[in-house]
């Protein structure tokens, strides 16, 4: 059972098909309903402003403002430890207003100013604080957008508030895919600046979902005393949300040497790095659902288990790369690891620990957060030792751990989860 805990013993029947079409309609009232709409097409639009950037800041700052390949890491740790930051405070602190609008609008403006001083600074003092300063406040802008998402669920009563989500998150998807090309297109066509100008409009195209929207903060639902739950330990979590940052670290180093490598290492020019950049998230679009159905089969852990040492062998290619094929398959390998880590893994995590649902989505929801700040520290350190493509040595040593200690988690998940979910069930 080691690696079924997941399992939900679900089957498919004849009803399938049209639970299908239920499933599709649905698809077609996110987009009819306006507040739905407004969320969708603020993903989109924040998914094309990060990934059109992604390929090009370090290159930036290391070709046009001949920053060091050590520091150019220290710009994504600011951006990621502040904006870590902000996005718990200000999320702890949105359930207390009246409305989460006002912060969502704030923090659109003021992440575009970002971008315009990050296009038009002479210095280079000025230059790099820009990540975390403005930057870091894009954290509230998808923060806020999935709690104001849940408030107009509860207003309304949505019956499918799962399918909704998962809806508008795959718009953010839907960016990644076109804006690497976008980005590297305006670089290569223009000028680095040029992107990063663009970066802030799209940030600013924001407040035009969000004219004349009006969602309060839906009412605390108190919580009802449960004396007859089980007393659960929530160590397992830390561990599997632990074992998530140290595969995450890869993540963060791929957005901040895998550009150095293709154009530096490989010899390929800004705009062949814009098609690397789409694959992982066009493939996604595949791996994602696929990923799904597998584990209604197999079960979440092994297809968890399967993912990591899809990820110490990408890793492994990763690290000692000499052509560009072998990028490209580095990335499509990504796809699987991201499908299973960020598509499966919050499923994975509600199961060891079922009756704390809302601390299972914060703690999960950081992996991504500290993996940024951590993988950037560490990258600033051993750059100057291991170079490119050899950074990629630590990925797959994180990578190696992470499979060899879920392997034993996911032992003891299975003996220890399965009865404190049955009773909890019941």
């Amino acid at each position: 059972m080691s690696s079924n805990i997941a399992d939900t013993g679900v089957r498919h029947g004849p009803g399938d098909t049209s639970q299908m079409k239920d499933r599709l309609a649905l698809f077609t009232i996110v987009w009819h309903k306006a507040e739905y709409r407004a969320f969708f097409l603020i993903m989109v639009l924040l998914s094309l402003a990060t990934s059109s950037t992604l390929p090009l800041v370090t290159l930036y700052l290391v070709n046009s403002q001949h920053v060091a390949l050590s520091q150019a890491g220290l710009f994504f740790v600011g951006e990621a430890l502040f904006g870590l930051t902000l996005g718990l405070l200000v999320g702890r602190r949105s359930d207390r207003w009246t409305s989460r609008l006002p912060a969502m609008r704030l923090a659109a403006i003021w992440v575009a100013v970002g971008w315009l001083v990050f296009a038009l600074s002479p210095y280079l003092w000025l230059t790099l604080p820009v990540g975390a300063v403005f930057l870091s406040a894009s954290a509230i802008t998808m923060g806020q957008a999935f709690a104001a998402l849940h408030d107009v669920m509860v207003r309304d009563g949505e019956s499918e508030p799962g399918l909704v989500n998962t809806t508008v998150r795959t718009a953010f998807s839907f960016g990644f895919v076109l804006g690497p090309l976008v980005g590297s297109a305006l670089a290569t066509l223009v000028s680095f600046r040029v992107a990063f100008l663009v970066a802030g409009c799209l940030n600013l195209l924001c407040l035009l979902p969000l004219y004349g929207l009006d969602v309060r903060v839906s009412s605390a639902t108190p919580r009802k005393s449960r004396e007859s739950e089980p007393a659960q330990s929530n160590a397992l979590l830390y561990v599997f949300v632990a074992l998530c940052t140290l595969v995450l670290i890869g993540t963060a180093l791929r957005i901040t040497y895998l550009p150095i490598d293709v154009t530096r290492h490989l010899g390929g020019s800004i705009g062949v790095y814009g098609t690397v950049m789409a694959v992982s998230p066009l493939a996604e679009l595949v791996t994602m659902p696929a990923a799904a159905l597998l584990a209604l089969r197999f079960g979440i852990g092994r297809l968890v288990r399967l993912g990591l040492i899809v990820a110490t062998i990408e890793y492994l290619i990763l690290s000692v790369n000499t052509a560009l094929w072998q990028v490209y398959l580095s990335q499509v390998m990504d796809a699987l690891v991201v499908a299973v880590v960020l598509g499966l893994g919050l499923t994975y995590a509600q199961q060891l620990s079922p009756a704390r649902a809302g601390l299972v989505s914060s703690t999960f929801g950081s992996a991504f957060g500290i993996a940024t700040l951590v993988g950037n520290l560490i990258g600033s350190v051993s750059i100057p030792f291991l170079g490119v493509p050899h950074i990629f040595l630590i990925p797959l040593a994180t990578s190696g751990i992470a499979l060899a200690t879920f392997i034993g988690l996911d032992r003891t998940a299975a003996r220890q989860v399965e009865p404190v979910s049955r009773a909890v069930s019941t």
